[in-house]
């Protein structure tokens, strides 16, 4: 916003917007995850989407003896 403001007020023209683009890395990576996240519910009980929140799988993992912590 302060940047628009800046912008607007030299009356310079305002830096183009970056063209919002797909990360396949990030779309590859998520997929993966969900795979794991389906196979590790039938083992703990827990729905993939609450093993798709971080800090949950994570606390799930460390109480099941594997991890640090």
């Amino acid at each position: 916003m302060l940047t628009r403001f800046w912008h607007w007020l030299t009356g310079s023209p305002p830096p183009a917007k970056p063209d919002p683009t797909v990360d396949l890395l990030a779309v590859d990576v998520t997929r993966r995850q969900r795979k794991v996240a389906d196979r590790l519910s039938r083992v703990t009980g827990k729905s993939p989407e609450e093993l798709m929140d971080y800090r949950r799988a994570d606390g799930i993992l460390r109480g099941s003896g594997r991890g640090h912590g």
